[in-house]
């Protein structure tokens, strides 16, 4: 009976820990709704989806528990409930008191989670409630409905207009009165620079929506150095006459101190496998967004010389997320797409769930792949 016990006071310890991780995620998705940002939704989703997933696993363990509990007591499981146990600790009062204090952290913890998940479904609910006939939703950066912030939006109104720059693939939205889908076109803040010089010649942009449009630019195409084509120029002219600020936009691109670690040790330990292709493991522990570090070290191994092409992995929510990035002479997308991923020639990333190692190992395979294939052709 006392390793039982022992056995579900820990598997409680667990349950609460694995609500308070949800908590926790429910709590940054609430930020992202907000802000609008569907990667980072997308993101937290996932991670929702594992702890979800993890808790269910230690519940199935403290039922398991529970029944042997109740065969031991000679009693029926469902009669034996956290309430009961207490008073057949009452002789036993440390394990008695352990338990009364975890029951009360589970209940703290439930109720918080409870509250913030409401939240979170107002927050969708208000959206939902200003749907009318005149509604038009613009959807952007995406062509995915299981991508989008609000679905269920999609399905309730009639006006959609779709702004993206990505290839399209099987998952597309289907009802939209205007899809303009501009696979090289930069980014999407490119395309709405573009589609606003045709509203009407005296159109005047306040500074803030100048600068975040033009921050989407240069962040899509590493400072206009990757996909910047005359477009890309003349949209970017266009925004600094409305009054974008170079130093306002560095400002609001700026990193955090963990994140600007993270990047430089990434870059500061990259191996350069045959010559010319920079391979780097990024820390993500204790990072908010640990993909997009990683990215960001990718672009920075490009400025390295002799380097063709780089590729940074990032372990996040169990998966290692490969971020590939090219100039000229290697076709990343191609080598990302042997991994289950895909992207542009030039920028493109996998998600594979296996260890790191063994994804850095895959990828030197794929090069070696590649190095035969180039150096047969010669």
């Amino acid at each position: 009976m006392a390793s039982l016990m022992n056995e579900l006071l820990e598997v409680l310890e667990n349950e609460e820990a694995g609500y308070r991780e949800l908590v926790e995620a429910s709590t940054r998705k609430k930020e992202v709704i907000i802000k609008a940002d569907i990667r980072a939704l997308e993101e937290i989703t996932a991670e929702e989806q594992e702890i979800a997933g993890k808790i269910k696993n230690i519940e199935n363990k403290r039922i398991s528990i529970m029944e042997d509990i109740a065969n031991v007591l000679n009693r029926k499981p469902e009669d034996l409930t956290v309430d009961a146990l207490l008073e057949i600790l009452a002789n036993q009062p440390k394990e008695q008191e352990q338990l009364a204090k975890i029951r009360l952290q589970l209940k703290d913890t439930l109720t918080e989670m409870k509250n913030i998940n409401e939240q979170n479904q107002t927050l969708v609910n208000q959206a939902m409630e200003l749907v009318d006939d005149n509604t038009v939703v613009v959807v952007v950066d995406t062509n995915k409905p299981s991508y989008t912030e609000c679905e269920e939006l999609l399905y309730m109104t009639k006006t959609i207009v779709v702004l993206d720059h990505h290839r399209r693939g099987n998952e597309v939205i289907q009802n939209a009165v205007l899809s303009y889908v501009e696979p090289y076109a930069s980014s999407t803040c490119e395309m709405v620079a573009e589609i606003l010089q045709y509203f009407s010649d005296d159109l005047r942009l306040r500074n803030i929506e100048a600068d975040c449009i033009y921050a989407g630019i240069m962040i899509d195409t590493n400072n206009f150095i990757t996909r910047a084509g005359v477009r890309t120029f003349e949209a970017a002219a266009f925004l600094r006459r409305s009054g974008a600020d170079m130093t306002r936009v560095r400002k609001m691109l700026r990193d955090n101190i963990d994140s600007y670690k993270a990047r430089a040790e990434a870059v500061r330990t990259a191996e350069i496998y045959r010559g010319c292709f920079a391979i780097a493991k990024c820390p993500s522990e204790g990072l908010e967004s640990p993909t997009v570090v990683g990215a960001q070290a990718a672009n920075e191994l490009l400025n390295i010389a002799g380097v063709k092409a780089s590729f940074v992995l990032t372990t996040y929510n169990k998966e290692v997320y490969v971020s590939a990035r090219a100039i000229d002479e290697v076709n990343v997308q191609v080598m990302m797409e042997k991994l289950g991923g895909g992207g542009h020639i030039n920028i493109a990333g996998a998600q594979v769930k296996r260890p790191i190692d063994e994804v850095q190992d895959m990828l030197k395979e794929i090069i070696d792949e590649l190095y035969q294939e180039e150096k047969g052709k010669k």
